[in-house]
């Protein structure tokens, strides 16, 4: 357990009751500069915390069920922030952290917490790794002089792959973590999901790396149509389904792994810009709703036709 994040829960304990207690004799209790002090209580309050204060009397957390918005992907990033003395963190440190968290956050935050919790736990078994991998991905986005060098399962049957990447951001997206990095090998964007992500290691390199833009956009041509936006599924063999969850084709795609087959949805508003790309898959069949089997219907039926798809408008 790291110094740091030994001294912030400890100044959890001391700020939680009634009674304000000054910087200069928290720093006194923890054995720090009183500006060491401010520090951890910016820290809280850049995440909501309900940290009072007074310019007199010092500091106290204010545990009087006030909204605290904090996502799960602000909860794993505070942990490491606490922790960035480098060190890793015991899995019972870990979740002593997230039980004082939970003694600052509403019923809906907990809820958030409690699956956090879960998927930490869930398959490797350990709060450590997942730690140690956002910690190493944290320095990277930090520092441009440093780059990743990864073991990563494309999926969970296969075997580890040696991958070296620079991290572009850090998402939270259909109940998994991604990391969107630039391939340093195949010189382009790839996601990667972090508990896929089997051994990490850091390199510095004498000059800064260069960090691409082309990351995943907020908007895609498939959102620009009449109506609400509808979510169409297709199936895919894994080979296809981990060649797209590395390479997200749209901010909505949501992957669900099974053994033989993998379940893929998009949320479009344009569907025969969406159909375009559809055609052109193999490994996939469309799965729903009907309107979506009608149209890619209506195309293969154009495509098999003398006329073919020569009059359709390209955009």
């Amino acid at each position: 357990m790291s110094e740091s994040l030994r001294k912030a829960l400890r100044l959890f304990d001391l700020l939680h009751g009634q009674d304000f207690k000054s910087a200069p004799e928290l720093a006194a209790e923890l054995q720090v500069k009183p500006r060491t002090i401010q520090g951890y209580v910016q820290v809280f309050r850049e995440f909501d915390w309900p940290v009072d204060s007074s310019h007199a009397k010092g500091y106290r957390v204010i545990n009087n069920g006030l909204s605290v918005s904090l996502t799960e992907r602000e909860l794993m990033i505070v942990a490491v922030l606490l922790a960035q003395g480098g060190s890793l963190i015991a899995t019972a440190d870990f979740e002593r952290l997230i039980q004082k968290l939970s003694d600052l956050l509403t019923p809906s935050a907990q809820s958030k917490i409690d699956q956090l919790q879960r998927k930490l736990s869930a398959a490797s078994g350990s709060p450590l790794k997942d730690l140690e991998t956002l910690t190493a991905i944290g320095r990277c986005l930090a520092d441009p002089h440093l780059q990743m060098v990864m073991d990563y399962k494309k999926y969970a049957s296969s075997s580890p792959e040696r991958r070296q990447a620079v991290p572009l951001t850090l998402r939270h997206q259909d109940g998994w973590y991604y990391v969107d990095v630039f391939d340093l090998e195949k010189s382009a964007s790839r996601s990667f999901r972090l508990d896929r992500i089997q051994r990490i290691q850091i390199l510095r390199q004498d000059k800064p790396i260069p960090r691409p833009t082309d990351r995943l956009e907020d908007t895609h041509k498939w959102d620009f149509g009449q109506g609400e936006p509808i979510r169409v599924s297709l199936e895919t063999t894994p080979r296809l389904g981990a060649w797209l969850r590395e390479r997200p084709v749209h901010y909505s795609q949501a992957i669900t792994e099974s053994a033989d087959r993998w379940r893929i949805s998009y949320e479009v508003k344009r569907l025969d810009a969406f159909i375009d790309w559809f055609m052109g898959l193999r490994g996939a069949r469309a799965v729903g709703p009907t309107l979506f089997l009608t149209k890619v219907k209506e195309r293969a039926a154009l495509l098999a036709n003398p006329e073919g798809t020569f009059d359709l408008e390209w955009s």
